[in-house]
Formats: structure tokens, C-alpha cells, sequence
């Protein structure tokens, strides 16, 4: 993580791609000087994976703001059926009203931000009840595209994952 201890480190940057996974970070100025690219600065993002439980230790609610949701743990990995709730909205356009993403794991969500809007949801085995998977998020002066997606190479080479993504991205630059 030492490009993000370079002061304004997101100046050169139109877009940043968050794929980490740093849950124990707990350094609050961090995280918060992290977010700040998203929620102060206005850099559009696009938060991949495990980037949902990062940061997860900080006594701050600077991250979760930025991604639109808080989750903590996630279900086993299995075979996830993913629906479509945001048909309409360009990002999921053609894609399948449900589809399947093999051996993934179901982040929980907790809290879904106000800010944000899903666009996918799966149903948990555990917690009986729907999680988005792939949503947007208004987060202060950016745009945010977010997917708990991409556990493994084979979601990361599917079709379908790689087209919502650069949707995901494109709609995040405006």
C-alpha cells in the first residue's frame, strides 16, 4: 500500500481501481486520507473484490462511506446465482436476469449505504436474505462502481464479470 502514503497520491489519476484486501489496516488518518481521494477530491473509483473488507478494522466510517456498504464477513465460497435487480441501468444492460458465478463468496452486508444503488443481488444460504453483489454508489464527490465479485481467476475471466466491470468503469468517469 506505499503509493497511498504519497501525499495526494490520486492527483494523476482519472479513475483509481481498488483491488486489495487490507482488513486489519486500522491506521484511521490512512484510511481516511484513502477515502478522502473519493469523497473530498471526487476521483471516481472501482472497488473490486476484497476491497469491500478492507480497511474493515479502522475506527472510521470514511471507507465504508466511500463503498456504500459495511461487511464484515462473507459466506462460504459456493456457487452463487446472481439476479439482476437494476435491468434498466446501462452498466447491466443484456445481462442475463440471472446468471451464475462459480465458487464465490457472498459478502455480507450489514449496512447498504443510502448513497448507494444496487444493481445485482445473491441470496445468502446463511443469512436468508439477499446481499448485492454489484451496486453504484454516490460517495461525496465521486462516483463509485463496487462488486463483491471476483473471489477467483474464473470470475475474473468470465464474460459477463468483464463487461460489467469496464460498464462499471466507463460510468464511473461519466
Amino acid at each position: 500500500v506505499s503509493v497511498y502514503s504519497k501525499p495526494d497520491y490520486w492527483k494523476n489519476y482519472d479513475v483509481i481501481i481498488h483491488n486489495e484486501c487490507f482488513g486489519q489496516v486500522d491506521d484511521v488518518a490512512f484510511v481516511e486520507a484513502i477515502s478522502n481521494a473519493h469523497l473530498v477530491h471526487g476521483v471516481p473509483a472501482v472497488m473490486l473484490h476484497c476491497s469491500t473488507h478492507s480497511y474493515r478494522a479502522a475506527k472510521t466510517e470514511a471507507w465504508r462511506e466511500t463503498l456504500g456498504i459495511t461487511s464484515t464477513y462473507h459466506e462460504k465460497n459456493r456457487d452463487l446465482t446472481i439476479r439482476t435487480v437494476g435491468k434498466e441501468h446501462p452498466i447491466m444492460k443484456g445481462v442475463p436476469a440471472t446468471w451464475s458465478d462459480p465458487k464465490d463468496e457472498l459478502y455480507v452486508a450489514a449496512k447498504f449505504w443510502p448513497s448507494a444503488t444496487p444493481l445485482a443481488v445473491a441470496y445468502g444460504e446463511d443469512t436468508k436474505k439477499d446481499h448485492p453483489v454489484i451496486w453504484l454508489n454516490n460517495a461525496g464527490k465521486a462516483k463509485v462502481f463496487a462488486t463483491t465479485l471476483g473471489h477467483n481467476n474464473r470470475t475474473m475471466q468470465n464474460a459477463v464479470f468483464q463487461e460489467i466491470v469496464a460498464r462499471g468503469l466507463l460510468w464511473s468517469v461519466g
